[in-house]
């Protein structure tokens, strides 16, 4: 991959990642709007699942470096692909939230690698999932937050499990831009002005490429997904949205719960 350049982009979901992956996208030095890396993200959790069961593995690779090296290999043939079907691009945004988790493996295969987090009020966050949880439950679509229901405490905990490898992992966490949704929607062109410093790239909040993903609108998960603003520039419009949707016992126990969080991003 030599002179090209991979940009990675995570974060819980609901907290902005789609809009951030679009905003990059319409710079002319990268690949146009993409899906969602999912295969990706399913691939690195298959390796890492198999990691764990290395006993089973001896015969095959005979030791864990042997392993890690197939491991990487296998990752690098997904990265060539990708950038041989996006020519003549020579970066790509590959976005997923639940790549998130995976950030510190990848930053340790990948130096030139960059890495953008956005993070988001655990309360807005939270509620924006209750409503695709309530979609997903009307569709019939069994989803982890559906399962999960109105349960603030491990709501809070399953938003709080996207950013710990990322920001915690000593891998990682030196080389991870943090974004705040809040910062993006209000103040767009300062965090691209931010965003185009890290990554060496012309953006502009100008730049909005069209919603591409409407193709999909058959997929009863995907749909639970969108809302009114998918397709539209940064707005502000659902910051604090969590005071018309959630009680105040709700909010406590998820400002208490994320108190941790909090220290580090003062959302309250």
């Amino acid at each position: 991959m030599k002179g090209e350049s991979v940009i990675f982009v995570g974060g819980c979901m609901r907290t902005g990642t789609t809009l951030l992956q679009r905003m990059l996208c319409a710079s002319p030095d990268v690949q146009p709007f993409t899906d969602e890396c999912q295969f990706l993200t399913g691939l690195l959790d298959f390796l890492a699942a198999w990691r764990q069961r290395f006993d089973w593995l001896k015969d095959f690779y005979g030791t864990p470096e042997g392993y890690e090296a197939y491991a990487k290999a296998t990752v690098d043939a997904f990265l060539r692909a990708s950038f041989e079907t996006q020519r003549p691009a020579r970066t790509i945004v590959l976005k997923n939230p639940e790549l998130t988790t995976h950030f510190s493996q990848l930053a340790d295969w990948y130096g030139q690698a960059k890495f953008i987090v956005i993070v988001r009020d655990p309360r807005d966050t939270i509620a924006s999932i209750l409503d695709v949880a309530a979609r997903h439950g009307e569709a019939g679509v069994p989803s982890q937050v559906a399962q999960i229901g109105r349960d603030m405490a491990k709501l809070s905990n399953f938003y709080k499990a996207y950013y710990v490898d990322a920001l915690q992992s000593p891998k990682s966490r030196g080389r991870v831009l943090v974004v705040k949704y809040e910062d993006l929607v209000h103040r767009p062109e300062a965090s691209l002005a931010a965003l185009s410093q890290h990554l060496g790239l012309t953006l502009s909040a100008g730049l909005m490429p069209p919603d591409e993903f409407d193709r999909r609108e058959r997929d009863a998960n995907v749909a639970a997904f969108w809302t009114a603003l998918r397709a539209q520039p940064p707005s502000p419009a659902s910051v604090g949205r969590f005071r018309r949707s959630l009680s105040p016992e709700e909010i406590a126990s998820i400002e208490s719960q994320c108190a941790d969080f909090n220290r580090g991003f003062r959302y309250w």
